[in-house]
């Protein structure tokens, strides 16, 4: 049985506890700990099957060096920092993570508007320094959820998270995204714009998620 060389070239922190179990012990993952350029000895990635791959650039120079390489897999949903023509060139397949971070990047964006919309952080500010009592009224009017309307910009997997939160908390939700069919706003719940334009004119808050 073919014993597999898997090459991660960057990452956020090891173990590879996970990769290791779902490509088997016999797998020998390779840790390369490149940075955003590609170094200039590429010596160590000759014999690798497999790269993985987040924020390290990959270019023609790797798609050469490369030379067992089969396959290169983004950790993660953009593939702007891989030169997939060079790579599809060399017979080496790209693929990314379409779900990589969905549900954390869509928790994150509501609770940014949420602690925007509330006044959350400017009543953190505020607090720390009271020396006593609590000015409850520092900020004046808050509007409510219902009564403000939010646009999202781009109804991907994100986009369209983020879009059912925001109708889970009452908000009013404006879409635009011209990639997606006439009716997925129906789906989500939402209005759809017919230009960024307006969108802007009819939205108090824009997430951008494109």
């Amino acid at each position: 049985m073919k014993s597999w060389n898997i090459g991660i070239t960057d990452y956020v922190k090891p173990p590879f506890s996970i990769e290791q179990t779902v490509f088997g012990s016999e797998t020998n993952i390779v840790e390369l700990n490149w940075d955003s350029e590609v170094p200039s000895d590429l010596a160590t990635i000759r014999s690798l099957d497999a790269l993985l791959v987040w924020h390290a650039r990959i270019d023609e120079r790797v798609a050469v060096a490369a030379e067992n390489c089969q396959a290169v897999v983004r950790y993660g949903v953009g593939i702007d920092n891989l030169s997939v023509g060079s790579l599809e060139d060399h017979g080496i397949v790209v693929c990314n993570t379409p779900d990589y971070g969905v549900e954390e990047v869509a928790d994150t964006t509501l609770a940014l508007i949420m602690g925007l919309h509330r006044g959350v952080f400017r009543y953190d500010e505020e607090a720390r320094g009271y020396e006593t009592g609590w000015q409850e009224h520092v900020l004046g009017s808050l509007r409510r959820s219902r009564e403000t309307v939010v646009g999202v910009v781009g109804l991907g997997r994100i986009g369209s998270s983020v879009a059912l939160r925001l109708r889970a908390f009452g908000f009013q939700v404006v879409g635009f995204d011209p990639y997606v069919s006439a009716g997925h706003e129906k789906v989500l719940g939402c209005a759809r714009a017919n230009s960024l334009g307006d969108l802007q004119e009819r939205c108090e808050i824009v997430t951008l998620h494109c």
